[in-house]
């Protein structure tokens, strides 16, 4: 009977954690609570000697070169942190901020965001351009697409022609992701690169369904005029 219950249990167990809108993971890879902010895997010592964890298959020359393919200026590694009532960029709410404009709100790399006021990390505009790193200070958008990679050993959650990764997204930076307790992700200089060779990070609030840490690849665009209004009506900045 211990016997069945255990069948029973892990044939149910992945598809629960499915509907839950969670992604299954192995034993090599990171859980979701080491990935959320103050986790284990926010920080660079996680990723030492984790030859397992880290997946290099597509390679740093492979994912430029999609992006190339997609059509976009730049690739950036992703996290999730969830929405807040007071982000970086004047205290606003991420999810007020966006409700209703198709867009996403994320936090930057810190490398990316300059002319911060306080600690540096509030009310920020874009950082110089130097080095390879494209600025995106608070109130800057972009639109790009979700590559079918990421960094970790575990297989896709969704599959390669699933919609995460056909359709183009619109964001906006509401945030910082601060170097400090994200060394593993976030940057905190210009031309520098993450633990992953990558010179830009973008943390999403609230990403879409289907969302397993993938590689964007994305160019800068201008804000459209309702969201500038939206955001001076909210923000202390």
């Amino acid at each position: 009977m211990a016997k069945m219950i255990a069948v029973l249990l892990a044939s149910v167990l992945p598809s629960a954690l499915s509907r839950l809108g969670e992604a299954p993971r192995n034993a090599t890879g990171p859980s979701p609570e080491d990935l959320l902010p103050g986790g284990a895997a926010r920080r660079a010592e996680y990723w030492e000697n984790a030859t397992l964890r880290w997946n290099v298959d597509p390679s740093l020359s492979e994912l430029q070169t999609m992006r190339r393919r997609a059509g976009y200026d730049h690739l950036a590694t992703t996290t999730r942190y969830g929405d807040t009532c007071c982000a970086s960029c004047g205290s606003i709410d991420t999810a007020r901020l966006v409700e209703g404009t198709g867009f996403y709100a994320v936090a930057s790399a810190e490398s990316m965001q300059d002319y911060g006021i306080g600690d540096g990390h509030y009310c920020t505009s874009d950082a110089s351009g130097h080095r390879g790193t494209q600025g995106m200070g608070c109130l800057s958008c972009a639109k790009g697409k979700f590559l079918p990679a990421h960094p970790f050993s575990y297989p896709l959650w969704a599959q390669p022609n699933a919609g995460i990764f056909r359709r183009e997204l619109k964001i906006v930076v509401a945030d910082t992701c601060p170097h400090s307790g994200n060394e593993a992700w976030c940057p905190g200089h210009e031309g520098h690169a993450n633990k992953f060779g990558v010179k830009h990070h973008f943390d999403f609030a609230n990403p879409p369904a289907k969302y397993d840490n993938y590689y964007f690849v994305w160019s800068k665009i201008e804000c459209p005029r309702r969201l500038k209004r939206r955001y001076a009506e909210m923000s202390r900045c």
